[in-house]
């Protein structure tokens, strides 16, 4: 008996999918109404997705509910319209049995994330302009559209960008927002191998990989973890944030649109205009640092016009790997320099010297904390180490070489010119002149 109604629930499905709806009509009405599949589904769950509105019609007449959810992913018959793109059962559902265009499938999916996912234009036009669906909804990943969008697996190039168009121009979804795991749709595109979705953000929106996902990955390094290899270099060549910073540095600007940095010509004539002013023969010695970085911001733009594709991609590849190595060793210096600062204070012995050391950086402080930008907001006690060295091209003091067990300490008991104020809220110690009697 059993093996009689798996038959009987397998031959019912395939009558849907057959679009036999004579040989369905002949069926009990009641086991029409109760058949579930292993996950769930009902008939009306496959009618939906294969697009019959005939057999969707004759079901929703026998009171199948049409927001059903499977039980594996809770997707509702409205989910797998959308999906398969098949515009007209979208409408019978929404309109005429008030299933909410925007139901939420696990994860929080909605129908027209995989309408856009599948690319399926004419749909999610009329899902967002007549039916009002959200295209910025975000799911349980904090995906939006245009995350999903990034990872279609649809090659119509044209049909690809004119849904980029729909999304990004004519429904301003943001373009470059992460998700809950740091990764934006550039990473998604660049995952899923979808140059065309690729090209479109950076040659659109001028999109820079300069975002890491919460595993410290660009969107290129994602490209390459699913083996899209000439996917990681376009996106190293064409949308590389060290690329971009050159341009900054030397004071250019890429043509609207193009994803090509400014001519040989041009790079030349603004690196030597930049020499004039910074190179060593003609400046201080003060503004060597700078001259380095104007030298190498040259030379990698160069090298873009100049050396072959992948010696290219490989200079940026190890650009990019020192910046991600400099962030996890940015705090080593400290112990190195706090050697060579005892060291120097041991030779010196003398409190007058010490004295002398902490008027000069109490000296560079206040000349520091008088800019425009921080004299009314002041400036964070963590930010100075940074900050000072920064400007003044010094570490500041270390506190246990003049017996403070903190910074906080010596600027309050050695610094008169400094005031120290805490901030109730969050507890962070901010800096300012004394004369200007700031509060946090």
């Amino acid at each position: 008996m059993s093996n009689s109604n798996d038959i009987t629930q397998q031959s019912l499905h395939e009558l849907v999918i057959d679009g036999d709806i004579t040989a369905l009509q002949k069926h009990n009405q009641h086991d029409l109404q109760q058949y579930r599949d292993k996950n769930g589904s009902s008939l009306l769950h496959y009618a939906a997705g294969c697009g019959d509105i005939d057999i969707c019609k004759y079901l929703l007449q026998l009171n199948i509910n049409a927001n059903l959810q499977s039980t594996n992913n809770q997707r509702t018959p409205l989910h797998w319209a959308a999906r398969n793109g098949h515009l007209e059962i979208c409408k019978l559902i929404v309109i005429e049995h008030k299933v909410p265009v925007d139901t939420l499938a696990k994860g929080d999916v909605t129908p027209l994330e995989l309408a856009i996912w599948q690319c399926h234009l004419s749909t999610a036009i009329y899902l967002v302009e007549q039916l009002e669906a959200n295209p910025h909804h975000p799911n349980s990943w904090g995906c939006t559209t245009a995350h999903w969008l990034g990872k279609s697996p649809i090659q119509d190039v044209e049909l690809v960008r004119n849904t980029c168009d729909l999304l990004f121009v004519q429904c301003k979804v943001e373009y470059n927002s992460p998700n809950n795991h740091g990764q934006t749709p550039l990473h998604k595109a660049a995952y899923a191998g979808n140059l065309t979705v690729v090209q479109y953000l950076v040659e659109q929106f001028d999109v820079v990989d300069d975002i890491r996902d919460n595993h410290g990955n660009t969107a290129a390094d994602c490209a390459e973890r699913s083996q899209n290899n000439e996917l990681a270099k376009w996106i190293r060549r064409h949308a590389s944030v060290e690329v971009h910073q050159a341009i900054d540095v030397l004071g250019l600007q890429r043509e609207k649109h193009s994803i090509s940095p400014p001519s040989p010509q041009r790079i030349r004539e603004a690196f030597l205009q930049l020499a004039k002013v910074h190179h060593p023969d003609v400046s201080s010695y003060n503004s060597m640092k700078q001259w380095n970085i104007i030298l190498d911001a040259y030379q990698l733009l160069q090298s873009y016009w100049d050396t072959d594709i992948d010696l290219f991609d490989c200079q940026i590849r190890i650009l990019s790997r020192n910046a991600k190595l400099m962030e996890h060793k940015r705090i080593c210096w400290y112990d190195n320099w706090h050697n060579e600062y005892e060291q120097q204070l041991q030779s010196l012995g003398e409190n007058d010297n010490i004295n002398t050391d902490l008027s000069e950086f109490q000296s560079r402080l206040v000349r520091l904390l008088s800019s425009d930008s921080l004299i009314e907001s002041g400036l964070c006690l963590a930010q100075l180490p940074k900050e000072y060295e920064k400007n003044y091209q010094q570490r500041v003091p270390n506190p246990k070489d003049y017996g403070y067990r903190k910074l906080i300490q010596l600027l309050q008991k050695e610094c008169p010119c400094i005031t120290v104020t805490v901030n109730a809220d969050t507890k962070q110690a901010y800096l300012r002149v004394a004369s200007t009697n700031k509060t946090v």
